[in-house]
């Protein structure tokens, strides 16, 4: 005979050897009865089992509009994240949710220099304290890796297209950029590392107003590779200006 156990909102039920072999179920087990909702019970070996809490939580409606505000921050160009920039691009409701995300800790504000004076804003996993410590080595652009690197180098153009395949939803999901430069090379970059990157570019720009690659390599101690693909998006982005070869000035 089955044996149960109540515990509160939960039960625990206690099979025979038998019962579960005609159930199909792991003998010597104990299984969870939990209320998942009203007329909806479910069953679940002990190990397995879910508190109702969390049952409840898996449950709730999914904020349509914090999803949407996620997704921005993760797909928006760098200057649409700039604080009193970001805020223009969303409605009433939007700009209503964003205040309680940014109280709640699920947006925040980052300066990566102090010579800048907006923050921009990002999710907390993109966060200064929690972008990975790539390695910071000139090499060959073939040797360059996505791991290792923060970025990739591609100079044939059916291989950088298999590689936006492979890496589509990482694109998709904001978490990677990928772009071609004028020269004819396929850049593709890590998000947090281009955000941290150009950050630093524009500060130093907008101090100099103009600089060579080689100039703002060694100011920022950066490899000239890293800068020369965050010059490119930033360019793109019509945030600089290429006005020579490997020479950039800010657009203000």
């Amino acid at each position: 005979m089955v044996k149960a156990k109540s515990n509160g909102a939960e039960f625990t039920l206690n099979l025979s050897k038998n019962e579960a072999e005609q159930l199909g179920f792991s003998s010597g087990k104990e299984f969870d009865v939990v209320k998942a909702k009203e007329g909806v019970w479910i069953l679940l070996e002990k190990e397995a089992a879910k508190t109702t809490d969390e049952l409840k939580r898996a449950d709730e409606p999914i904020d349509e509009t914090e999803q949407r505000i996620i997704g921005y921050l993760k797909k928006k160009q760098l200057r649409d994240r700039v604080e009193g920039t970001f805020e223009k691009l969303l409605n009433e409701n939007e700009l209503k949710k964003f205040s309680e995300m940014l109280k709640q800790g699920k947006v925040e504000k980052f300066k990566l220099n102090e010579k800048y004076k907006k923050a921009v804003y990002q999710l907390p996993e993109k966060s200064k304290a929690t972008v990975k410590k790539f390695d910071n080595t000139e090499k060959p652009f073939d040797e360059f890796t996505l791991e290792k690197d923060g970025f990739l180098v591609v100079k044939n153009e059916l291989r950088a297209k298999k590689l936006s395949d492979e890496l589509s939803e990482q694109i998709r999901e904001g978490e990677v950029r990928g772009t071609k430069s004028f020269d004819g090379m396929f850049y593709i970059i890590d998000s947090a590392l281009f955000d941290s990157a150009s950050q630093s570019v524009l500060a130093y720009l907008k101090t100099m107003k103009q600089a060579q690659l080689q100039e703002l390599s060694n100011s920022l101690s950066l490899t000239k590779t890293l800068v020369k693909i965050a010059c490119t998006l930033l360019a793109e982005e019509g945030q600089i200006l290429e006005k020579r070869r490997e020479t950039y000035r800010i657009i203000e």
